[in-house]
């Protein structure tokens, strides 16, 4: 009689890098798809009005002034006509250099204006990650990842995993403190006129980073004129306060400014200090009482 043997499935491995990417990730900021017009559009006419002008400079006027050469040789025309029928080339050069900015422009805006902030559920409060997703290309439309999601109303879910994100390849990561709003001016207007609410500022927020693909690097900016190659600028346009997804305002507050400031606040408040010393040092005084040297004078009667 035959014996059969059982023997217990074996579990599957469990790569760690695996469990790493399925980490969670919270939705902070989505810019509305509806406002993706206007860079849509200007993309658009300035592409056209690019083409036009590389028709007018390298058809339109060689072919004009040929037929007016031509027709001067052949003695249809005199001198002065000549004159008259022939186009200036230097202006088609200088429409196209101009269109060329436009359209340069163009394209900068939308490639570095930001559709979606999100942050790592998984890291501590001190060290969470960063992902930003800016406008993808050709076409001005937000990233696949979040066009995959159902949104009725401006309302959809926030939880994404780390593989969806990674997916994309317009989603760029950043650890704790490599990317802040630039600018003293916006800085206090946010803190002081707004209260800190993110969701009621208008207008362009500057945001600046250092180099996102290295992840492993240090946060702490390098300084110099080179460390600007290594730093990339970003703008945030927030329309309106239903951007900001609910409860994410504190943490948008500390990933982009309070990290920052409050190292910068330390920092000269260090600096103070050393300053205040030096001072005490070569005059001896504090604020406005002097420090005299004790003696052994004689004392008053």
């Amino acid at each position: 009689m035959a014996t059969q043997s059982f023997s217990s499935p074996s579990k599957p491995c469990v790569n760690p890098q695996d469990q790493v990417e399925d980490s969670k990730w919270l939705l902070l900021y989505r810019r509305s798809d509806s406002r993706s017009t206007y860079p849509r559009a200007t993309l658009t006419f300035s592409t056209f009005n690019l083409f036009y002008w590389l028709w007018y400079t390298f058809d339109f006027t060689p072919a004009v002034n040929a037929s007016a050469h031509e027709k001067a040789v052949l003695g249809q025309i005199d001198a002065e006509t000549l004159e008259l029928l022939l186009v200036d080339s230097n202006m088609g050069y200088v429409g196209l250099s101009l269109a060329l900015v436009i359209w340069s422009g163009s394209i900068w805006y939308p490639k570095h204006l930001i559709t979606a902030i999100w942050k790592s559920e998984d890291d501590d409060k001190s060290n969470q990650r960063m992902a930003i997703s800016t406008m993808k290309m050709p076409f001005v439309s937000e990233p696949n990842v979040l066009q995959k999601k159902k949104w009725t109303d401006g309302v959809g879910t926030t939880i994404f995993t780390e593989t969806e994100l990674r997916s994309d390849p317009n989603i760029e990561f950043f650890n704790a403190g490599k990317i802040r709003i630039v600018g003293e001016r916006e800085t206090n207007d946010i803190l002081v006129k707004l209260d800190g609410e993110l969701g009621r500022k208008r207008g362009h927020l500057s945001l600046q980073a250092n180099d996102a693909k290295n992840e492993s690097s240090a946060a702490t900016p390098s300084a110099g004129p080179l460390s600007l190659l290594t730093k990339k600028n970003y703008l945030l346009d927030i329309g309106s306060e239903d951007e900001i997804m609910e409860g994410a305002n504190s943490h948008l507050l500390r990933a982009l400014l309070l990290n920052d400031y409050q190292v910068q606040s330390a920092a000269h408040q260090k600096v103070g200090r050393r300053q205040d010393n030096k001072n005490l040092e070569q005059n001896g005084q504090v604020g406005n009482a002097i420090i005299r040297p004790r003696g052994f004078g004689k004392k008053k009667r």
